[in-house]
């Protein structure tokens, strides 16, 4: 399920919360497959707030990339455009000259 939500929504923060003894293999794996986070029980409201805070950030961040990913996709393509622009523009001053 953890793989799924990922695979769906990678900028999805999971917050894994319990009260059992995890030993190192398992608690390695929980965040292989995508646990972002891990509480043990009891936790304080304060605490489970410092972790939804944190979510949020990474969030963001992921979302930032993305943003970025676009962009830096798209430089190539307006740098054509711009080019594009350009020569018509020249084109334009030097038959208008004459």
């Amino acid at each position: 399920m953890i793989q799924w939500v990922k695979k769906i929504n990678p900028e999805t923060y999971i917050i894994m919360v319990t009260n059992a003894i995890i030993d190192e293999k398992t608690y390695e794996k929980l965040f292989t497959i995508g646990v972002d986070d891990f509480i043990l029980k009891p936790y304080s409201p304060d605490k489970i707030l410092v972790h939804i805070k944190k979510g949020l950030k990474q969030r963001d961040l992921i979302f930032k990339l993305q943003r970025l990913e676009k962009l830096s996709f798209l430089e190539p393509l307006l740098k054509k455009f711009k080019s594009l622009f350009s020569m018509q523009s020249f084109s334009r001053n030097v038959f208008d000259r004459n």
